[in-house]
């Protein structure tokens, strides 16, 4: 046995087989780092995909879960409630598309009574939150005890000092209002948003809670205006 170790030692260290036997060997330990190199690399792909996926999938989810919010967000903002009283046949709060308008929300109150005062409802304006709609009975009585019959002023109110008569500021359209000297178009529109929007004027001071009515504007259309 130690001749045969002798002779293994003396063949590689001391004879010209000794280039061919550490060739072979360094030959060898390039192969074997060359495969431990690509299992490591093939492992470290594997790895990377892995990682890929799981991050293209948490990606895919909370773009999934943003989109969703966001798709209730925008349906939730497209509701608005609105409040509707008086001579309609079923008053009370509605939830309705942000993009109607007066007329839609009549007809989901069930549409106007027979006492309605219809033609003093703007149906072509547009809705929006918190809004309050008030259709009036046409057979309301004033403050002096005379029928307001829509919007055609009563003709034995006072008069005012250049002879027009006085117009009620509770059942006036655009168009009445906009007959005052000092109330255009936008104006009346102000007025008649307030009033759907509130309720009707307990006096004409509360005029002065309409954007652009100042207190020098409003004693001046006391002469031209009553509730």
């Amino acid at each position: 046995m130690v001749n045969k170790f002798d002779y293994f030692i003396n063949l590689v260290f001391h004879t010209k087989w000794k280039y061919v036997f550490w060739s072979f060997m360094a030959f060898l330990i390039i192969i074997f780092a060359f495969f431990i190199s690509k299992i490591n690399n093939d492992s470290n792909i594997i790895n990377t995909d892995e990682t890929y996926a799981v991050s293209t999938q948490s990606s895919s989810s909370i773009n999934a879960s943003v989109e969703s919010s966001s798709s209730s967000t925008t349906v939730k903002n497209d509701c608005i409630y609105i409040d509707i009283k008086g001579e309609v046949k079923n008053p009370g709060v509605y939830k309705i598309n942000i993009d109607k308008r007066v007329n839609d929300a009549i007809v989901l109150a069930g549409g106007f009574t027979k006492a309605a005062n219809d033609k003093n409802v703007n149906l072509a304006q547009k809705l929006t939150d918190q809004m309050v709609i008030l259709v009036e009975n046409k057979n309301v009585k004033n403050s002096e005890g005379n029928d307001v019959l829509n919007d055609v002023d009563n003709s034995n109110q006072s008069k005012s000092n250049d002879s027009s008569e006085r117009i009620n500021v509770n059942t006036a359209d655009a168009n009445k209002l906009m007959s005052i000297s000092g109330i255009g178009q936008k104006k009346a529109e102000k007025i008649i948003d307030y009033r759907n929007k509130n309720g009707l004027f307990n006096s004409l001071d509360d005029l002065k809670n309409v954007d652009g009515f100042g207190d020098k504007t409003v004693e001046r259309l006391k002469e031209y205006l009553f509730t």
